[in-house]
């Protein structure tokens, strides 16, 4: 039987792109390159809280409180990386990607598109 081993990866990104995009050139599907200078990656042993937060309109977010240490490595990787693209995964699926505004400490929000993507992202941090 294979384990499985679910963590939260945050990685910045020098270029930020879709890893499979539309070509103007027909209708071809490129294949994107990215280049992370970071990785840093969040376990269950990281996570003090992570909570689903329904918003307006159906929208969903985590409300994820981090231990010290681990909000020690977030705000060093958000830092040194203000204004560059943050990629979020979990196993092989990109689940967000924003540009970071500022650093960011023990308490922050993971906006999600759906209910199901949010509770997956608390399902891998409880």
């Amino acid at each position: 039987m294979r384990r499985v081993v679910t963590n939260l990866a945050l990685a910045s990104l020098l270029v930020a792109s879709p890893i499979m995009a539309s070509s103007d050139h027909d209708n071809q599907q490129v294949v994107s390159l990215q280049i992370i200078t970071q990785v840093i990656v969040l376990n269950k042993q990281d996570v003090r809280s992570a909570k689903l937060v329904e918003g307006a309109d159906n929208n969903y977010s985590v409300d994820i409180s981090l231990k010290s240490q681990a909000a020690k490595r977030l705000a060093q990787l958000t830092e040194s990386n203000i204004h560059r693209q943050l990629m979020i995964t979990i196993g092989n699926h990109i689940i967000n990607k924003a540009t970071i505004q500022s650093k960011l400490g023990a308490r922050f929000q993971i906006s999600s598109r759906s209910k199901a993507m949010a509770q997956a992202v608390i399902k891998a941090l409880s």
